[in-house]
């Protein structure tokens, strides 16, 4: 027996339909699956074996895929079976040839139909070739139908969009439309407002134009009354100035006339008046003599405790109202009415009170000169308006007892008269008389005062003479006060009379204290001396001009003598001395 192993025909393949995607698209898994099923049909092996004497041969197809899978239970066995089955089959059979030969001239002879591989190869590969055609034509379908498919969606989105800008345009067109509405209502009302705004302007404008055509009119007419009334003022002024300078000229002269008669009067009364009144030096021992009665007086109020107390109580209030003096003649009416119901109220006071009251009420004007005039000149001058409101109410006595004061005070220099010191007279005694203040007597320690330097001494007297100075010269008085009822020291006679007195004393004009006190009653009363004595005050300044030359003061007194000197080149240059205060402020 023989055993050959020959390749079998591969079988027909068949050719399954895979299923398709929705495009008619074959999956690629199964393509897979078919070229390695046709792999291993092609791998199949056919063993055949041949029967001698029967003729019959027998063929086993294996499966490489078999033979490979299939555990040989003896391997040896398997592997010597195939080695001599091939070389079997590499030996040459003359019978096998004879066949071959015999096969090979009936094939040539009768060429041999296809076999079934082969057709099945040929159909399979029509078939493929068809099922590619297909798929090709599938595939060309289905792109065709996506191209379509694309057109009708762009042709959707398009007319989607040309609807969505038909309904944009319609939309805005609308929008626009009601815009367009509102402007032109807008710009209506606009026209319409400033029409009414144009028409009442123009009414306005016409109002305007009427009210100013009557007011320039209205004007005119003014403008010609005022012009008219001016012209009627200019010639009334121009009468009146003409007038007025005529008797300005008159009364010019007569003023002229009247200050020569005067000074001729006042000369004549001076002559009189020394005649007749007692020396310096008697009319400063009879104001002494009558300071002692009033201090007497008012030592018994002050021993008597009912009497001290009211008298204490008015005092302090006289005293707040000596310091509210202004140069405000309203404010001096209101300060003497008050001054006035405190000395003299109803019912009034006793005698010795008011006197008492009197007495305080020059005490304390007489230290507001002291202190505020020597700071400050002017203030004399509303000080002695008050004064003279005050004895304008009905106390004509307070001239009186304000004189017996500022003697006591100053010294000689009251009455301008040189005091010497007599036998017997001690030093307390003759520093009251000369008017020299302690220092630090009302002190808390115990320490003894001290006398006064001659500086101090002389700032309050400056001080007293200013009030004096302001007092005499004060013009007009009030019309309460009759010029008869005037005690002669309160007269302006008697500064010239002090003044003639100061310049014939030696003694006088060698004391510390003469320059300032000639400087001081001539800055404030000398403009009045020069409109009442006219060329006699010449006279008068002209010697006082010398007394300077000659050493006023002595020597220690330079500063004060220098400005003595320039007060008189100043009057003489400008003809005043004009020192602000004399005139009251209404």
């Amino acid at each position: 027996m023989r055993f050959s192993v020959s390749r079998s025909p591969s079988p027909v393949q068949r050719t399954t339909r895979r299923p398709t995607n929705a495009y008619s698209i074959h999956n690629l898994t199964d393509d897979e699956d078919e070229s390695s099923s046709s792999s291993e049909s092609e791998e199949a092996q056919v063993l055949t074996f041949s029967h001698a004497g029967t003729g019959r041969e027998t063929s086993l197809t294996l499966s490489r895929a078999l033979t490979r899978s299939t555990p040989n239970p003896n391997p040896e066995h398997s592997v010597d079976a195939f080695l001599n089955a091939v070389r079997l089959r590499s030996r040459v059979d003359p019978i096998e040839e004879y066949q071959n030969a015999e096969r090979a001239a009936i094939k040539s002879t009768n060429p041999p139909a296809p076999s079934l591989p082969h057709l099945s190869q040929a159909l399979a590969q029509s078939y493929s070739a068809l099922q590619a055609k297909r798929n090709a034509e599938e595939m060309a379908a289905v792109l065709t139908m996506v191209e379509r498919l694309d057109i009708q969606r762009k042709g959707k989105e398009e007319e989607g969009m040309r609807r969505v800008k038909e309904g944009n345009k319609g939309m805005w067109e609308g929008i626009e439309g009601a815009i367009r509405r509102d402007e032109e209502k807008k710009r209506l009302e606009e026209e319409k407002k400033k029409q009414e705004e144009e028409k009442k302007r123009q009414e306005e404008e016409r109002k305007r134009a009427e009210l100013k055509a009557a007011e320039d009119r209205k004007k005119a007419e003014e403008e010609k009354k005022k012009k008219e009334r001016e012209e009627e003022e200019r010639r009334k002024k121009e009468k009146e100035e003409k007038e007025k300078a005529d008797e300005q000229a008159r009364k010019a002269a007569q003023e002229k006339e009247a200050q020569e008669k005067a000074a001729k009067e006042a000369q004549a009364q001076a002559s009189q008046a020394a005649a007749k009144t007692p020396s310096a030096l008697q009319e400063w021992e009879n104001a002494w003599t009558e300071r002692a009665a009033l201090k007497k007086l008012t030592r018994a109020v002050e021993e008597n405790p009912e009497l001290r107390s009211v008298a204490g109580k008015l005092r302090r209030k006289l005293r707040t109202r000596v310091g509210q003096v202004t140069n405000s003649q309203s404010e001096l009416e209101k300060l003497a009415d008050a001054i006035h119901e405190i000395i003299s109220p109803t019912p009034a006071h006793p005698s010795q009170i008011y006197t008492a009251l009197l007495s305080a009420f020059s005490k304390y004007l007489l230290l507001q000169a002291e202190t505020e005039v020597t700071a400050k000149l002017p203030i004399a001058y509303p000080l002695a308006r008050l004064v003279w409101l005050v004895v304008a109410r009905g106390h004509p006595k307070l001239l009186e007892i304000l004189w017996m004061r500022f003697v006591g005070r100053t010294g000689g220099w009251g009455v301008a008269v040189h005091l010497t010191r007599k036998p017997g007279v001690s030093d307390n005694e003759w520093r009251k008389i000369i008017g020299r203040e302690l220092e630090g007597k009302n002190d808390p320690d115990d320490k003894p005062p001290t006398l006064e330097t001659i500086s101090q001494y002389t700032d309050r007297v400056v001080g007293q003479l200013a009030l004096y100075a302001a007092l005499l010269q004060t013009s007009p008085l009030p019309s309460q006060i009759r010029l008869d009822s005037i005690l002669p020291p309160f007269r302006l006679p008697k500064l010239w009379t002090w003044l003639a007195r100061v310049l014939n004393s030696a003694d006088l004009l060698g004391s510390p204290s003469a320059p300032q006190c000639v400087s001081v009653v001539l800055e404030v009363a000398g403009d009045k001396l020069s409109e009442t004595y006219g060329g006699q005050f010449k006279k008068l300044m002209k010697s006082v001009g010398e007394v300077v030359a000659k050493g006023v003061g002595g020597e220690g007194e330079t500063g004060a003598r220098v400005r003595l000197g320039l007060m008189i080149e100043r009057w003489e240059k400008e003809g005043k001395f004009g020192l602000e205060g004399r005139q009251v402020e209404r």
